[in-house]
């Protein structure tokens, strides 16, 4: 039987690889947000957003109802982080 403390470093050691994850995430943002900078697209991607919950509703239904919130802010950052990067570079 795991301990409460045992609980709790097994939701640090996951909290920690979200972070990770999540750094990985913004990191290829980057990426992309040159290629729609050099090619003049558009950073909102309704289509793109749709198939991430529709992958989410398929796969993790059971928690869809708590997921799709935080991919809500995940998206809703990631387009706040092209959008400031995007003019950081037209200074």
């Amino acid at each position: 039987m795991d301990t409460l403390l045992q609980l709790r470093e097994n939701i640090d050691f996951i909290d920690n690889n979200l972070l990770v994850l999540l750094k990985e995430r913004f990191e290829t943002i980057e990426k992309i947000k040159k290629i729609k900078n050099a090619n003049k697209i558009p950073i909102l991607d309704h289509k793109r957003e749709e198939k991430i919950y529709t992958n989410i509703y398929n796969n993790f239904n059971e928690y869809y109802i708590y997921f799709k919130p935080i991919y809500e802010m995940i998206l809703r950052e990631s387009k706040s982080y092209q959008k400031s990067k995007i003019k950081l570079i037209s200074l």
